[in-house]
């Protein structure tokens, strides 16, 4: 049989059920382009459908094979059935119980969904977050000390606190059964004791003879070591006689600078000597001596009589295979002023280096300097041209006879150094000073046996 489209408008004659006689072009002839659609069974959440045939070119609808019964699509369709939807919130598993995503299902037919809104179509298996030991750790095995317990290789789940003696979670066990007992040993109690000068002291501690384990507390809770407990020595605190105000007790050594002057003039040489005043007893001694370089040149140095073995560069040396006890001169030092220097306090001081005795152990040591004041006037120059020669006995003699004897001026200038004597008045005794010292100079070597300025 051959369908043609009713809707279309049609030059039609006769019509007949099994043949149909259309008057009119081909071109007004339709042909329907039929689907068949299966009926479908609607469900909780979704619709179904009866059987029915469409055509997809003019969009009609039948009820029926024929085509004789027209209908439309929503017709067609079967209302889904409805059912109760139950909301079931997340839940976090834990170590031994499931727990699940928050998802949606419903009660009758048991469809589940991820959202709400039932377009993300799921499973309970899907839904589930499976059980498990989130915080399992692996402790390895410790030794046990003395003082503290060991341990078994186990895990722990820190969540649940289950624990296994096995990597495959098969064997529980407990804290107790993996702990090993500490082995044990000798704690000794330790007394604080306050240090002193030269001593050290320490705080109250705890240790064990066996591994030598300290600690700050009797619950043996604040773990320390031999060094953390030792209080320092005390510094004594020694005045310039080495007697110290914190003990009362004496250094062993006690050194002084002793200078042969109070004074010295540019050009002269003076010694000083090194004392040691005090010796409970030594056996190596390195001290430095200081001084301004740019006033003083060391000239000469002489050892004294307390040790043989001597040595001076850098530093200055003592040594010997015993303990030296006896007191006196270690060394005597001799300085030349230098020439154009300022007038003022050239002071000498020691450093020591080392100081030992016999038995290797540290001796204590207190020095003291001194001072030389030294002078500008370069005595004997009466003429201020900086040499000693006969012009300046000559000036001086000059100076002397033309000197006013009420008021004791002159009219020939004179300068500091024509004060021979350095007894702070100009006189004949001048002239006489300055004639002996210039007759008893040495052509060569310009040094004369008579000193110029004060004399003691």
């Amino acid at each position: 049989a051959q369908y043609v489209c009713l809707e279309m408008v049609m030059r039609t004659t006769f019509v007949f059920l099994n043949e149909i006689e259309v008057y009119g072009t081909e071109a007004d002839v339709h042909k329907h382009n039929l689907v068949h659609v299966e009926a479908v069974e609607p469900g909780c959440h979704y619709t179904g459908n009866i059987e029915h045939w469409y055509c997809t070119d003019c969009e009609t609808v039948w009820s029926d094979a024929e085509l004789t019964q027209i209908t439309n699509h929503m017709s067609v369709i079967l209302p889904e059935l409805g059912g109760e939807i139950v909301h079931v919130e997340a839940k976090a598993p834990t170590c031994y119980e499931d727990g699940n995503i928050e998802y949606w299902y419903c009660a009758e037919c048991e469809q589940v969904w991820q959202d709400e809104a039932r377009t993300q179509l799921t499973n309970f298996k899907n839904v589930i977050a499976p059980a498990a030991h989130t915080l399992l750790v692996y402790v390895d095995a410790v030794e046990p000390a003395c003082h503290f317990t060991g341990n078994h290789a186990h895990w722990i789940c820190y969540a649940c606190e289950t624990v296994w003696a096995d990597e495959y979670l098969t064997q529980i066990t407990n804290v107790k059964n993996v702990i090993i007992p500490e082995l044990g040993g000798e704690v000794i109690h330790v007394e604080a004791v306050a240090p002193v000068c030269g001593v050290n002291g320490n705080i109250e501690h705890w240790y064990c003879e066996e591994c030598g384990q300290v600690w700050q507390d009797e619950a043996r809770t604040q773990l320390t070591n031999h060094m953390s407990v030792i209080l320092p020595a005390l510094e004594h605190e020694f005045d310039a006689e080495g007697i110290c105000g914190i003990c009362g007790g004496e250094s062993d050594l006690l050194i002084s600078v002793v200078p042969g002057v109070d004074e010295a003039n540019p050009g002269e040489t003076f010694t000083v000597e090194i004392m040691l005043d005090r010796n409970n007893g030594f056996a190596h001694l390195s001290l430095d001596v200081l001084f301004n370089a740019d006033v003083l040149e060391l000239v000469e140095v002489t050892n004294g009589a307390l040790f043989e073995n001597f040595a001076y560069g850098a530093h200055l040396v003592w040594s010997a295979a015993e303990n030296v006890t006896e007191s006196g001169v270690l060394v005597t030092l001799t300085f030349k002023v230098k020439k154009g220097v300022t007038a003022g306090d050239c002071e000498i001081t020691l450093v020591c280096n080392e100081a030992w005795n016999s038995d290797e152990l540290p001796a204590t040591v207190v020095l003291s300097g001194s001072s030389v004041a030294i002078n500008d006037v370069v005595y004997g120059d009466v003429n201020g041209d900086g040499k000693i020669n006969a012009a300046d006995a000559t000036r001086l003699l000059r100076y002397l006879a033309n000197r006013n004897p009420v008021t004791g001026e002159s009219n020939v200038e004179i300068f500091a150094g024509a004060d021979v004597t350095g007894d702070g008045k100009t006189n004949a005794a001048d002239v006489t000073r300055l004639l002996r010292y210039l007759a008893n100079r040495n052509p060569v070597t310009g040094e004369s046996d008579v000193v110029l300025g004060p004399t003691k």
